[in-house]
């Protein structure tokens, strides 16, 4: 917590070559609203397309975005940030199949081994070309299985921020572990 991993994806995204879509699934609802604020903040992105809660909030506008973005050549990136209880749901998996999901999409999943439960596997699409899992945890306690799905999904492991780096730089209030 407070390392920089909200920032560093961010930047990372804005980097993404020909950005179409980014999606950023969070574990929580506050935390939808939370990672807009940063995007607002650090980014050029236009405002996001906030997933969760009641479906009638965003399926039709998250359908038409894409529809549009598919007919116009995507001339700036779809950005969606939601919930795992919303983006691995019914509803999202549903109009992401219908409406079509392009080519240069981009998942980042904040908390990642959250989506190593059974519940939220469906976010973990092979249709997302670009993937960056975020998690200060990625191992799954008691789930072998679903640490090794986050494993697979996400590849290999860029960059390990250290406690001990973290106290050392400043970031973390020193204090018995």
């Amino acid at each position: 917590t407070g390392s920089g991993k909200t920032r560093t994806a961010l930047a990372a995204a804005e980097r993404c070559p020909e950005l179409s879509m980014l999606i950023i699934a969070v574990p929580k609802s506050n935390l939808v609203t939370q990672w807009a604020d940063e995007l607002e903040k650090h980014t050029s992105f236009p405002k996001p397309l906030l997933v969760f809660d009641a479906s009638t909030q965003w399926q039709d506008k998250l359908f038409d975005r894409i529809r549009a973005g598919h007919r116009r050549g995507w001339t700036s990136p779809l950005v969606i940030i939601g919930n795992l209880d919303s983006l691995s749901g019914q509803r999202f998996q549903t109009l992401m199949n219908d409406a079509g999901i392009p080519q240069n999409t981009l998942l980042v999943v904040d908390e990642a081994h959250n989506a190593g439960a059974p519940t939220y596997r469906r976010i973990l699409d092979d249709r997302f070309i670009w993937r960056m899992g975020l998690s200060a945890t990625p191992a799954r306690h008691f789930d072998e299985i679903g640490t090794s799905v986050i494993q697979s999904y996400f590849d290999e492991t860029v960059y390990i921020y250290s406690m001990r780096n973290a106290l050392e730089d400043g970031r973390l209030t020193p204090y018995e572990y």
